[in-house]
């Protein structure tokens, strides 16, 4: 019993040095993966269109309420009851709107919103007032606004007092712009640059920028249409493909 499991043992070593030069063979083949992979890619520079939003939450709201009168036998000091018809009474939206996005909100600007009861029908509407009183929550100050729904675009009788609802509003827009990725902006010496390849070689680029969201940013002055801008090149280091190689041969914990 005693040698059967001396060769066991000697069969576990074995195995595990041949795993452990796999992984060494297969670190050397992702480092010279690695090695050939671009260091950037290039974006030519194109005219399009470029929006910034605001998103925020908020609950449906009726703009007027109508009051039943008592029933027989119902004391002086029971409180009204309130019946709302969600066909008949117009309903609006009031949104949370947080200390560092109320400056960008004007009344009449344009809202896209949905509802959680319905979430795959998008709803539109306005900006309609701005309340000058905030409010503490959640560590942050917020300001009520008021958002009227467009007529006829399938909410009445479809959206109900006290939905939650899901706002995005439209607080800048540019039309036929030069706009490149976030990320491909820089700045320096308090300059904004983007690097352009021209003739071959990295040159940089002082820019001037514009609108911008979390993805884009527009270019006022600088570039060009039909420029070639050297974007970053997201890589997967050969170490996280490693890691990942090794729990799929040994597995996860947790997972069988």
């Amino acid at each position: 019993m005693q040698a059967v499991f001396q060769k066991l043992l000697q069969h576990k070593k074995w195995l595990l040095l041949l795993v452990v030069l796999a992984i060494a063979v297969r670190a050397d083949m992702l480092q010279a993966e690695d090695q050939k992979q671009p260091a950037h890619r290039i974006l030519v520079v194109k005219r399009g269109n470029i929006a910034t939003v605001v998103a925020a939450k908020g609950i449906v709201v009726p703009v007027n309420t109508v009051n039943t009168p008592m029933a027989p036998g119902s004391g002086e000091n029971s409180a009204p009851v309130v019946l709302l018809d969600a066909a008949r009474i117009k309903m609006q939206i009031e949104a949370q709107i947080s200390e560092f996005d109320i400056d960008k909100i004007l009344v009449g600007q344009k809202v896209k919103f949905t509802a959680d009861a319905c979430p795959d029908q998008i709803y539109s509407g306005n900006v309609a007032s701005i309340s000058r009183k905030g409010h503490w929550r959640q560590h942050h100050i917020y300001y009520p606004v008021i958002i009227d729904m467009d007529e006829g675009k399938g909410s009445e009788g479809v959206l109900r007092p006290e939905m939650t609802a899901r706002i995005s509003i439209w607080v800048g827009e540019r039309l036929n712009v030069l706009a490149v990725p976030l990320k491909a902006v820089k700045e320096s010496r308090n300059q904004r640059y983007v690097q352009v390849l021209k003739d071959g070689q990295p040159h940089n680029i002082t820019v001037t920028t514009g609108l911008a969201n979390d993805a884009s940013i527009e270019i006022i002055e600088g570039l060009q249409e039909g420029d070639r801008l050297i974007l970053p090149q997201a890589k997967v280091r050969g170490q996280k493909k490693i890691s990942g190689f090794i729990r799929q041969f040994f597995g996860s914990p947790g997972i069988e």
